[in-house]
């Protein structure tokens, strides 16, 4: 029996509405995904990508492959969002873009623990023959809508991603930054990719921003550029105190 190293994503909520099951083949990995539609709410249908590696016949053939398959699922990670998905990572109980907070009392600040759950099942033993409803928070649903499989588009980011300049690279490592924040820093990094983007000269501080994407133009009317930047770096989230 043939052995294959594989990866996989977690399930990403998307509509597809023309979806055709793709792969293709990268340094000798095959990269494939899945989607599973849901009638009733077709904003809840799932989306997947895999990546499998070629035949593995011993151990080192297995730990170079791990390697190299997380590597590759690095760099898929960080093209996912261009293409159209959620994120991999996306905050579960936070939105900062549609300022949506979900609380879940039975989870503890990161690198804490808590026994809340320990304390509430105690409770609902002295309650004897009561009913008791227990509800499960699962968070808030990052959900997309696509016109084809974003595979299309993440083959063409991941066969050039090797050929794109220093700036561009960290760039799509701060936008996926940004993409999963939880916490007010993500103000700082919207300024900081701002600070690069101007660096490098991709758009003019000046112009606004409706000239370059006419589809804000309602949301953002006149404001330029340059205003944009001024407020990541002068807003209470993003300054430093002095």
């Amino acid at each position: 029996m043939a052995n294959y190293l594989s990866f996989n994503t977690k399930d990403i909520y998307v509509h597809i509405n023309k979806y055709e099951k793709y792969s293709f083949d990268y340094l000798g990995w095959t990269v494939s995904d899945n989607y599973k539609y849901n009638e009733k709410i077709p904003r809840h249908s799932q989306y997947s990508i895999t990546i499998t590696s070629p035949v593995i016949t011993n151990q080192e053939e297995l730990n170079n492959s791990n390697v190299r398959g997380k590597e590759i699922a690095d760099i898929i990670t960080l093209l996912i969002p261009i293409s159209g998905l959620s994120p991999l990572n996306s905050p579960k109980f936070i939105s900062f873009s549609n300022n949506h907070e979900f609380v879940d009392f039975k989870s503890a600040p990161n690198g804490w623990s808590t026994n809340y759950s320990d304390i509430q099942s105690t409770l609902d033993s002295e309650k004897g023959d009561e009913l008791v409803l227990t509800v499960t928070a699962e968070g808030l649903i990052h959900s997309s809508k696509l016109d084809r499989s974003p595979l299309y588009e993440i083959q063409q980011m991941l066969e050039h991603y090797d050929d794109a300049d220093e700036h561009t690279a960290f760039l799509l490592f701060l936008y996926n930054s940004i993409e999963t924040a939880n916490d007010i820093n993500v103000y700082m990094l919207i300024g900081k990719a701002l600070e690069i983007v101007f660096a490098i000269g991709i758009y003019n501080k000046k112009r606004h921003i409706k000239s370059y994407f006419p589809e804000l133009s309602e949301i953002l009317k006149d404001v330029t550029f340059g205003t944009l930047f001024d407020l990541t770096n002068r807003r209470k989230e993003s300054s430093v105190v002095s």
